[in-house]
């Protein structure tokens, strides 16, 4: 194919584009236990898919289609700033989310809603300023029925298959189930711990835990290290599959869990842990009450923050 204009430059780059992402994707999974699946939600590959369908769409068409005139620039532009004014706002109410402790947003949550709002802001905005609107989204899956109906059934195929091999996708049963493994000894054994939001049960060892999780007795469980007094280190094991960092619930009980043992081991009274879950209190009053109960600055200083956290996803074949 010759390039003679900038309409077979932008063909020839998104086709190659296209297959060279997606041979990215298959080749890096090529070492997965199930290699289907691990294409079929492999984003690299989805994208890939959709360059290389636009490539095709674009080869179609003629140039003055493809490529945007002067006021469909000037629209482009204002769809675009726009656009990055949504997405600034969206990214700050998640990350007020975050910091009000309604939800535990993994980074990845926060990249993957950010590119889904982008680009969905900017595709309604385009066809807003252009004036396009649904009938011009109507003609154009008309004018290309062969194209538009090979990714549907592909997607709704792709969709099925990851359903059907993918049983993490069902929200789990048992989220408020919660084990845990204690290596700095500072939890008591005959310790309440239901007042914390979960079903905390304590394994002796990791691989006792990884086989309850694994079987389905826990939703994940987590180990406190032996320096955790020094560290506040902590490691959460859970399960692969797309619900493995879904602990906007879980996170918070782990906290009220340690935060609860800590002040028993620090022999505080009653009196002084009362007036602590009051949730008007001030970091400053923390540190007063806390002082007040003869604790270390270490000990006060766990107590605020009581888990820094690192995570493991275990999958079948680690335990044995």
């Amino acid at each position: 194919m010759k390039i003679r204009n900038n309409k077979d430059a932008l063909v020839v780059g998104a086709l190659i584009a296209g297959i060279v992402i997606i041979s990215e994707g298959i080749i890096r999974c090529l070492n997965s236990e199930n290699i289907i699946r691990c294409i079929l939600i492999d984003s690299s590959f989805w994208f890939g898919m959709f360059t290389l369908g636009y490539g095709l769409y674009a080869a179609n068409k003629s140039e003055s289609e493809v490529l945007p005139d002067e006021r469909t620039e000037r629209n482009y532009q204002r769809a675009g700033s726009t656009t990055f004014w949504i997405i600034l706002v969206s990214v700050g109410l998640m990350l007020l989310a975050n910091e009000k402790g309604l939800y535990n947003l993994e980074t990845s949550d926060v990249l993957s809603a950010t590119i889904f709002i982008g680009l969905f802001s900017l595709f309604i905005l385009n066809s807003c300023y252009n004036k396009r609107g649904i009938g011009y989204i109507i003609r154009t899956v008309k004018e290309n029925k062969l194209l538009f109906s090979a990714f549907f059934i592909l997607i709704l195929i792709s969709g099925l298959i990851v359903l059907i091999n993918c049983p993490s996708l069902i929200i789990p049963d048992n989220l408020g189930n919660i084990g845990f493994v204690d290596d700095s000894n500072i939890l008591k054994p005959a310790q309440n711990f239901a007042e914390c939001g979960g079903n905390f049960t304590e394994y002796r060892d990791i691989e006792s835990a990884k086989q309850a999780l694994v079987d389905d007795s826990i939703f994940l469980f987590f180990v406190v290290h032996e320096e955790y007094l020094d560290t506040g280190r902590i490691t959460v094991y859970s399960k692969e599959g797309i619900f493995s960092d879904f602990t906007p619930t879980t996170t918070t009980a782990i906290e009220g869990f340690l935060r609860k043992t800590l002040l028993s081991y620090a022999n505080v009274s009653d009196e002084i842990i009362l007036k602590l879950e009051n949730p008007e209190i001030t970091e400053k009053e923390i540190d007063d009450l806390l002082k007040r109960a003869n604790t270390t600055y270490e000990m006060s200083q766990r107590i605020q923050h009581p888990m820094v956290e690192e995570k493991v996803i275990v999958k079948k074949g680690d335990v044995g």
